[in-house]
Parts: structure tokens; sequence; C-alpha cells
């Protein structure tokens, strides 16, 4: 803006609020002030649940797309057996970073060294908004690394096999695939950290969990996303973590 435009609507602002009664400030702070500045005391999460899920919802159906683009191109999902014998071991987050529109941080990923070495510090520092949910009490970042909030299905995205569409036979809209986390948020870029569902949803370090009361937030194999109830029961949900176990799986 022009300096002197910019002075002249200050000056022509300040001028207008000295012509207010000192009273009618005092209203005025009354009944804008006061709630506006208890609203911004109020935890986000409790402010603005519902377009934090609405958010991480989007989120999940990204990290979905992803999985599956990675599924077509290697026909299996991730994580290690992409691996060769002289890389190291890469987190599955890593392994989708081509397919969630960062190529160039792909690129300079070294896939010869630990994803925690040297080399790879200016990639794994680096905060992506699709692997963190938008709670404020959640850094970017935990020790210089980037976070994610999102955890994969142990059984589904495996370090020591092959896991492709299948190997589902309980079918992709009955298992889940990725879901929610709320505590111990690990580093994007660290690899094994998936949780297994049939631990139960909760704050527990290996839980998978929501950020609200009702439900955890969940990507199915097929690529829907389901906000699985906490009160779901343990059976329902080892059913739902297994992708192969032929048991019916009542509604939930």
């Amino acid at each position: 803006m022009n300096p002197k435009l910019e002075d002249y609507l200050v000056t022509r602002q300040v001028t207008k609020f000295k012509r207010l009664d000192y009273f009618a400030l005092i209203a005025l702070w009354l009944l804008v002030g006061v709630p506006a500045l208890t609203f911004l005391l109020l935890p986000s999460t409790g402010g603005r649940p519902a377009t934090f899920r609405s958010v991480s919802k989007n989120n999940l159906k990204q990290i979905g797309l992803a999985t599956w683009g990675f599924h077509d191109e290697y026909n299996h999902f991730p994580v290690a057996p992409l691996n060769k014998k002289e890389h190291a071991p890469i987190s599955w987050r890593t392994a989708l970073l081509p397919y969630m529109e960062q190529t160039s941080l792909y690129k300079r990923y070294d896939f010869f060294t630990r994803w925690d070495s040297t080399a790879n510090s200016s990639v794994v520092a680096a905060s992506i908004n699709e692997y963190r949910a938008p709670l404020a009490q959640v850094e970017g970042k935990l020790n210089g690394y980037g976070i994610t909030t999102y955890e994969a299905n142990s059984q589904v995205v495996r370090n020591d096999r092959l896991i492709s569409k299948s190997d589902i036979p309980d079918g992709v809209s009955n298992t889940l695939m990725i879901g929610e986390i709320n505590n111990a948020f690990p580093p994007w870029a660290e690899p094994d950290t998936q949780r297994n569902p049939a631990a139960g949803i909760g704050h527990g370090s290996r839980q998978f969990g929501g950020y609200n009361q009702s439900c955890c937030q969940f990507i199915l194999v097929d690529g829907s996303v389901r906000c699985v109830s906490n009160n779901i029961s343990l059976t329902t949900l080892q059913d739902l973590a297994d992708p192969a176990d032929g048991n019916v799986i009542p509604e939930f």
C-alpha cells in the first residue's frame, strides 16, 4: 500500500474513535471484546470440533487415495517390501510421498541411510499438513522432526510381507487401513510405528484415538472414511483390524 495513503487511513480511523463516547467504548467492549476473548481462550478442540473433524477426514481421504495410487503401481500396499536389501527401512508415509504431491521431498530423501541421518535431516523436518490433524496442542515438529497424527493398521500395512487387495478376503469395506491417533505422535518419516486397532480406541501410546469424546476416524481399505465409536466392542474392532479372519462384522 502507498505509505501516504496508509497514513491517511490510519489517521482517519484514530480520529473516528476519538469521537466515540467513553461509555460507548465500554459497551462495545462488553458486547464484542469479552465474548471474542473468551472464544480465543477456549481450547481449540472445544471451540471448533466439527471443523477439525472435517479437515482430518479430508486428510484421511487424501492418504487413502495415495495408498491406492501406490497399490496400483506396485500391486501391494506399503511399506518394507518396497525396500531393496541395500536400502534402509522407511516409513509407509515416506513411501506415499510421491502420491501426496510431495515428490520434491521424496526425491531429496536418501534411501541408503537411516531416516534420522544427517543426510535426511532437512527432509524429515518438513511438516506435512496432510499428515497432521489441525490441533492447536499438536506442534508441527518434535525434536526437529515433522510429526504425524495418523497411523496405519499393522495387520494391513506390514513390515514383514507384502499385502495386496487379494490378501483381504474379508473385504476392503470391512477392514481398517489408517486412523487417527491422539497420543505419542511419531515423526512421519519414522518406520515401524504402525498400531494394531485390536488394542482398542483410547489414549494409549499404542492405541488409535480421535479428537472428540464420541469416535475415532478411520479410512477403510476401500477408501471410505468412518467415524468408529469409542464404545465399539473390542470383538468388532478386532474383526475390523484383521483382514482375513472370516468373521461376520456387525453394523458399526
